[in-house]
């Protein structure tokens, strides 16, 4: 392994991990070095036409390092984002290496499997009068506008997550109970401001 991709504070679980923005970072920026590097565009299509594409540099000959970047980064995609169509534009033998891997008989077969399930619960949610992506979508902008209620918005976008480090760094914690805990600051927060305007 290259030394010079491991983070400079190692994983306390795993010293050997490798982050995948640090081998990313190093395989475009040793492709723009070199000269040759030429533009790639990773398209997905979801539900109801909805689409994405994800710009990047890659080599055009189909060596072992543009291989792993562009195979690594499609299935962060899939993954991050859904998609039931992967569209490659970029070196001919590059997208031929795509269609392979990501084919229902490729080595990407289980995520094939996987957004062919996610998008097929989608389909009948549409079909249903629903359409949870679109909701998502609509979520974030709204989130940003209410984040803060008497100032400027910062963002236009936002999504709300849970820091779940404690269970990593403690394997006592119940996860139940960790959970709940901020179920139970939620509620105290809620009592609290209604018992303040109440007087």
């Amino acid at each position: 392994m290259n030394s010079q991709l491991l983070p400079a504070i190692p994983a306390p679980l795993d010293r050997q991990f490798q982050p995948a923005v640090l081998f990313n970072r190093n395989y475009v920026g040793a492709a723009k070095k070199s000269g040759r590097a030429v533009p790639l565009v990773i398209g997905l299509e979801r539900e109801r036409g909805l689409a994405s594409r994800h710009e990047t540099f890659v080599l055009p000959n189909a060596d072992a390092a543009t291989l792993q970047y562009v195979e690594r980064t499609a299935k962060f995609l899939l993954w991050a984002r859904g998609g039931w169509k992967l569209f490659i534009g970029g070196p001919k033998v590059i997208g031929e290496f795509t269609r392979k891997t990501c084919a229902p008989t490729g080595a990407r077969k289980s995520d094939c499997d996987l957004m062919d399930t996610a998008c097929g619960i989608f389909d009948s949610q549409i079909a249903g009068g629903r359409c949870y992506g679109l909701a998502t979508l609509g979520r974030r902008p709204a989130n940003a506008a209410f984040f803060e209620s008497h100032a400027t918005d910062k963002t236009n976008r936002l999504i709300f997550g849970t820091d779940l480090t404690p269970l990593v760094q403690d394997e006592a914690l119940d996860i139940t109970e960790f959970g709940c805990g901020f179920i139970d600051q939620l509620k105290h927060d809620v009592r609290t401001k209604i018992n303040k305007r109440l007087g």
